[in-house]
């Protein structure tokens, strides 16, 4: 490829099948100058040069294919103390320290740079719980528990690797106290990327009180619960900035590499969150013993939602109508139109919370138990209740990127391309900038925004339940359990582009040919459209949007065998489905989808898993008569458990805008909604398996300026098998003095299981490739564990 020759990579034997032909022109409309797939190596970028030259290894073939290992070694200590103090029959006190610390090194194997995915990363927590039980009367008992967590989350790189000026990039600006790196992805060839640098401090103070009182046939329970926390985290992760390449150029990601043409870069300065939060929970309930039959449960319980806020900085507030009013901060007195303080005319007065408190979340709970011939042997339960879900500090950790106290700035298909990426951005490199309430705010800024009418989600739960106990040794069960989430969050992407159809047109006075490309995303976003002014200093707006919906149905059917003849046996089945918008729990500077699409965005949820199949059961020797056998074969434990699980949904991605909309995913550069067509009636490769899952044939490209008709996770991955075998038998030594012997085989029968998901679960992130311009799709990148076994002695004094 570096000779000029791209014949082999783009060969079937490299794609999947599919036969991968170089564009003859770019998007704008200019002639490329590729001839039966060969690049003129002039063409090549300086810095995409250096580093396939100098930092990437050889591969092993024609198609670029590496193959590396990674370091993994971690040290962990963990220290418990517990102390017990029974005053009297009344009162009892307990206390409960935990200490524990977990040091990781980074993953780098030493030899290939692509292994460094992971900083050095130190973990630390203390843990204070203190109880206290007292019995007020004989029918009244209160519980009191305090509790002290703080945590300590450390990841930096302890070494200097390569950074982009190594390579020649030209206009950086590095802060100072970093280690910096190279950040690339390079869209299904290879990722170059270190999991984000930064320290996270955090500590929670928790106070609890709970009280019983027993009242004829009625117990209640009256508790209240207190939390204030806290977390100071101070960020890195676009200090080094990141470079996304597509296969929008040349029709090769490598292509569009090597040319130096990626597809959008950005960069920030270190950004900081000093987040505080309250909560406040009350709840009464009485349990009511209506008849020897029937049994009532009901309670109510109160807890306010209180946004959290920033010990130092307000948040950036945006309203498309202040935008459309021209209504200008006061505060910051360089911010773009529409975007507001607290502080500011028409802001609510909340002074650094993220939103103004939710009083009004009452919870009532509801639930009935029925013994319908009073002899224990059947139950019938139902139950129904509202229960409320508040983001976590995390889930909000996009807005610390927001202008002005980040400034996280996107340039999409950088004029100056990889050797210069701030070449064409008016005034060049803007960072770094100091805060003031005069500090210019970047062009093309990034904002991660909470609306003031943001409502938090809750869950509508309801049951249903009947258990039947069979002769004495035998429990059957079924089980429906339905819920649904009103108000989930997800992002929108509240400042898209516009497709403009047309060879040639003009905005703000300017004219492109083509009028719609990926050249001119921000020129075509709405803002810009409306006032180049103003519009000129956003590019994504990614709104908190509380729209979102999820329902989830399941039915579970349970047996249970109680310990007989040496047998214990239990096994469940469940048969479920899981419907939502699309979900996210950390909101981030991503864009995400764009409104008016949330029906079509509609699908499985990421977690869906249709079939659910578990088996477990114990067998234990019997006391043999025999002295000889009562010496080998009594005693033995030998447990095994079956696990068989449906796949993930997958959604497969066109990989590329076409759409022209620049919503785009965080890490991965590739757009958020946009699918292609599918053409054939399967989606499944014809013998799918590990090799390949999907086949590349049974999908299209939309048309330019379209979004395809393929659904969001509608494709089912693979499934797993599973079997583990335990046995484990203690030999008793003396009186005082015992051996116990365990060995454990996990994946027993060393099953190939697929990481099936998308969505990196499972701990092994994309390990199936849904990306269509990929030459990995429908491959299954990663699998779980083959066959572990392990043994164990343990004497016991």
């Amino acid at each position: 490829m570096l000779a000029g020759d791209w014949t082999s990579i783009t060969s079937p034997a490299c794609n999947g099948g599919r036969q991968v032909n170089m564009k003859t022109q770019f998007p704008d409309g200019t002639a490329t100058g590729f001839v039966n797939n060969r690049i003129d190596p002039s063409l090549f970028s300086k810095a995409a040069l250096t580093l396939a030259t100098k930092y990437l290894p050889t591969p092993i073939d024609a198609c670029g294919q590496v193959v590396y290992g990674r370091r993994e070694n971690s040290d962990e200590h963990m220290t418990v103390g517990k102390i017990d103090y029974q005053q009297s029959d009344k009162h009892l006190l307990f206390g409960r320290y935990e200490r524990g610390s977990r040091v990781t090194p980074n993953n780098y194997n030493g030899s290939v740079i692509l292994s460094l995915s992971i900083p050095d990363y130190v973990r630390r927590f203390h843990s204070f719980v203190l109880g206290d039980t007292y019995s007020i009367s004989p029918t009244t008992v209160s519980s009191f528990r305090g509790t002290v967590l703080r945590t300590v989350n450390d990841k930096s790189l302890l070494e200097d690797y390569y950074n982009f000026s190594d390579l020649g990039v030209k206009g950086l600006y590095y802060p100072p106290g970093w280690k910096h790196y190279v950040r690339l992805n390079v869209s299904g060839a290879f990722t170059q990327d270190v999991s984000a640098p930064g320290v996270t401090n955090s500590m929670v103070e928790q106070f609890a009180e709970d009280l019983s009182v027993i009242h004829g046939a009625h117990q209640i329970g009256l508790g209240a619960n207190f939390i204030h926390s806290n977390m100071n985290y101070t960020s890195g992760t676009w200090t080094s900035g990141r470079f996304a390449f597509s296969a929008t150029n040349t029709g090769l990601s490598l292509g569009d590499l090597m040319l130096g043409k990626p597809s959008e870069w950005r960069q920030d300065q270190i950004a900081a969150q000093y987040l505080r939060q309250n909560y406040i929970g009350l709840y009464v309930q009485d349990t009511w013993k209506a008849t020897s039959k029937f049994t009532v449960n009901g309670g109510l319980r109160w807890e306010p939602f209180m946004w959290p806020y920033d010990h130092v900085a307000a948040s950036a507030r945006y309203d498309k109508k202040w935008f459309d009013q021209g209504l200008r901060s006061t505060v910051f007195k360089n911010a773009p139109a529409g975007i507001l303080f607290p502080g500011d005319p028409g802001v609510a007065n909340i002074g650094t919370s993220e939103n103004e408190t939710r009083w009004m979340h009452f919870a009532p709970r509801l639930g009935l138990a029925l013994d319908p011939k009073g002899d224990g042997m059947t139950v019938v339960r139902a139950a129904y209740g509202i229960f409320f879900d508040y983001p976590h500090f995390q889930g909000i950790g996009g807005i610390r990127n927001t202008p002005p106290r980040g400034g996280l700035i996107q340039v999409p298909n950088p004029v100056g391309g990889f050797d210069d990426p701030w070449r064409g951005y008016p005034g060049g490199n803007p960072l770094p900038f100091a805060i003031s309430s005069d500090v210019a705010f970047p062009l093309g800024g990034t904002y991660t925004v909470i609306p003031q009418d943001a409502k938090t989600s809750y869950i509508n739960q309801w049951n249903l339940s009947v258990q039947k106990q069979i002769g004495s040794d035998w429990l059957v069960a079924g089980n429906y359990i339905g819920n649904s989430v009103v108000h989930q969050m997800y992002e929108h992407e509240a400042n898209p582009a516009v497709y403009l159809p047309g060879a040639s047109c003009a905005i703000a006075g300017r004219t492109y040919t083509p009028c719609s490309s990926v050249s001119n995303t921000n020129q075509r976003r709405v803002l810009y459209l409306q006032n180049p002014d103003q519009g000129q200093y956003f590019s994504n707006i990614v709104e908190v949007d509380d729209g979102g919906t999820r329902s989830y149905n399941g039915l579970v059917l349970s047996i249970q065998r109680r310990r007989a003849r040496g047998i214990t046996v239990q096994g469940n089945y469940t048969l479920s489905h899981c419907i939502d918008t699309g979900y996210t729990d950390i909101i981030q500077t991503n864009g995400g989808q764009i409104p008016e699409r949330r029906g079509a965005n509609r699908g499985n949820c990421e977690l869906d898993r249709r079939h659910n199949f578990n088996m477990s059961t114990v067998y234990e020797t019997p006391q043999f008569s025999n002295r000889t056998l009562r010496l080998f074969g009594t005693g033995w434990r030998v447990s095994g458990i079956a696990r068989i699980l449906s796949g993930a949904p997958l959604t497969v991605s066109s990989g590329l805008d076409n759409a022209l909309t620049g919503t785009t995913f965080l890490a991965g550069g590739q757009p958020t909604d946009q699918r292609p067509n599918q053409v054939l009636a399967s989606p499944y490769a014809a013998n799918k398996g590990i090799n390949q899952w999907l086949n590349p044939a049974a999908f299209v490209q939309p048309a330019v300026g379209t979004y395809g008709t393929m659904g969001r996770s509608n494709v089912a991955g693979p499934g797993s098998i599973r079997f583990d075998l335990g046995v484990v038998r203690t030999f008793k030594l003396r009186e005082k003095q015992s051996v116990e012997f365990r060995a454990e085989a996990f994946n027993v029968a060393n099953h190939v299981n697929a990481c099936s998901s998308n969505s990196g679960q499972q701990g092994t992130p994309d390990c199936l490739n849904t990306n269509l311009t990929d030459a990995t799709f429908g491959r299954v990148q990663a699998v779980a564990d083959p066959r572990i076994m392990q043994m164990a002695l343990k004497f016991v004094f």
